[in-house]
């Protein structure tokens, strides 16, 4: 049985309309309305036409399991940009509402992993080190490219615009976007495909694939986050890849890469630089929230740092009036866009970031504030990113640091951790601690435990990827500037005014003797850390974050 769609068969999509840019609907009613109808129709016709051919439902009378109901669907819409920020599509997705789905009725398993963001810098400065391609694919409705079992029944109301017998509704056969367990049927369906292709998944990062020939030796790479799919190899390895991948899927050829998860990729392979930066999502962050005109100012943050207490009437009113009435809302999802953009591209943020994250649930004035600081800063420094050299060191150095008791509500201390390669940071991390450090050595010392279980983690990385295979002979360098720490951590020793501190932390000790680590005593003025443990001023701020390779990567500058 085809189902009919009368509302779409009149519309066809002209091509100037894709330069356009109109806002996004809401709604079914509101994108179909006379004023967005050109526009987002023919998106809406597109989507059910390719759901359909790819079998994605089957009419059936409807016989709903005890317990269960049929759920309903919706269409929601997103203009799509490209890197730098040109309008290219109006995209429409149907998305079933998965949150009427019953566990052990509808669903069974949830998880599905992505590939974490270290790895897949590391993907890409693996294309650089070897001069290799670093191309894209995006696969076309991934999720419904998996079947759903027969176990799992799950019934469908009828798409908006969309007409269907009287007593049916769709039986789903497909993972449609909106269940919970798409993402977990999508990844095991897409794994075995790759394993079949004699791809092998790293142990320390699931969604890292690795295909070696017979004599071992690494010929292409695959980094996966959902349906995006970063390839690395030479040129007839991933013709080869595309073609069997073409062969399981619809999927888009992106090329040469140059946007990754909303992260400009600039890759050139003559000039041997790596450049990652989010201009066009810094300008959308910005324009959407109303700061397209704001100030610039040269740190994201400074001091005094800021007390949690609850905002005053008169306070509440007057947030209200200067940032609008859905403040609390605005608040969580500026932070949330900020927080993205400092674990991808923009490290100097970090720890700006994780202090105005705490006020998610109950902002003040001063929160906001502190947040309008972070977008002048990123207003002059749009262009900013991490550039990655191959004439730089390929030698991955750690780094690991402590602000002690910094946090003004519960004393807690600031750590950071820094991982450095190819001029550029590959992983960081600002985190406050669980504990409250009664030292600046228990803070320090908390803080290297930490940086040395992400040391183990991306040594594993390090090695899959035969990246800086120097560490097999030398040690893993993790630089800390804290004598105490240092001396602690090296011998062992638990002195009168270190008994109290938890005997986890003389793991690193176990760690330093039985594996090929070392901790390496640095100046304060070299700590590349200290930019993700405390406020600094504007000369040591800008200085750092040229050390940990963020720069300007617009394409004027030269390195």
């Amino acid at each position: 049985m085809t189902c009919q769609s009368p509302e779409f068969d009149d519309y066809t999509l002209p091509q100037h309309v894709l330069h356009l840019h109109v806002p996004t609907p809401e709604n079914f009613k509101s994108a179909s309305s006379p004023e967005y109808a050109e526009h987002w129709v023919p998106s809406m016709k597109e989507e059910t036409d390719a759901l359909e051919a790819q079998g994605t439902w089957d009419p059936e009378p409807v016989k709903v399991p005890p317990g269960a109901k049929v759920i309903k669907c919706r269409f929601v819409y997103k203009n799509k940009f490209d890197e730098q920020g040109n309008h290219t599509r109006y995209k429409s997705r149907l998305v079933c509402m998965g949150y009427d789905t019953i566990e052990g009725i509808h669903y069974f398993e949830t998880f599905s992993p992505v590939v974490n963001s270290a790895s897949m810098r590391l993907v890409m400065l693996y294309a650089l080190e070897h001069n290799l391609d670093l191309e894209m694919c995006d696969v076309d409705n991934a999720f419904v490219q998996a079947d759903l079992p027969e176990n799992e029944v799950i019934y469908m109301a009828a798409p908006p615009g969309m007409n269907i017998p009287k007593g049916y509704a769709l039986r789903l056969r497909k993972a449609l976007y909106g269940l919970k367990d798409s993402p977990f049927h999508f990844n095991k369906h897409l794994d075995t495909r790759l394993r079949a292709y004699n791809f092998i998944p790293c142990k320390a990062d699931p969604c890292l694939y690795i295909k070696r020939n017979k004599d071992g030796d690494i010929v292409a790479l695959i980094g996966c986050h959902v349906d995006d799919l970063a390839c690395v190899g030479v040129r007839g390895e991933l013709d080869d890849l595309k073609a069997f991948l073409r062969s399981h899927y619809s999927i888009k050829d992106l090329g040469a890469a140059t946007q990754l998860l909303g992260i400009k990729v600039d890759y050139n392979r003559e000039a041997g630089t790596l450049k990652l930066s989010q201009p066009a999502m810094i300008d959308n962050l910005l324009n959407n929230f109303g700061y397209t005109d704001c100030h610039p100012v040269t740190t994201p943050a400074n001091e005094p740092r800021l007390f949690k207490y609850l905002p005053s009437e008169e306070e509440t009113a007057q947030i209200k009036r200067e940032f609008g009435a859905y403040y609390g809302s605005s608040y969580r999802s500026i932070v949330g866009a900020l927080m993205w953009i400092s674990v991808s591209t923009r490290p100097d943020i970090s720890f700006a970031v994780i202090q105005v994250a705490k006020f998610v649930s109950a902002p003040t004035l001063k929160a906001f504030n502190a947040v309008t600081r972070i977008l002048r800063y990123l207003k002059g420094t749009r262009t900013f990113g991490i550039c990655y050299r191959r004439d730089a060191s390929g030698r991955m150095v750690a780094y690991s640091d402590a602000d002690w008791g910094g946090d003004p509500d519960t004393y807690r201390s600031t750590s950071g951790s820094l991982f450095m390669m190819f001029g550029g940071a590959v992983c960081w991390r600002a985190r406050l601690q669980k504990l409250v450090a009664l030292s600046t050595c228990e803070a320090e010392l908390y803080a290297l435990c930490e940086t040395m279980k992400q040391a183990i983690w991306i040594r594993e990385i390090l090695g899959k990827l035969d990246l800086d295979l120097d560490f097999l002979d030398t040690p893993f360098e993790i630089n800390e500037d804290n004598a105490a720490t240092l001396v602690i951590a090296t011998t062992g020793r638990q002195k009168p005014r270190t008994k109290h501190i938890g005997l986890r932390y003389f793991w690193i000790h176990e760690k330093l003797e039985s594996d090929n680590y070392s901790i390496v005593k640095c100046s304060s003025q070299d700590m590349l850390g200290d930019i993700f443990t405390k406020p600094l001023g504007p000369i040591k701020f800008c200085g750092l974050r040229t050390r940990i390779g963020v720069v300007d990567c617009s394409p004027q500058e030269e390195y």
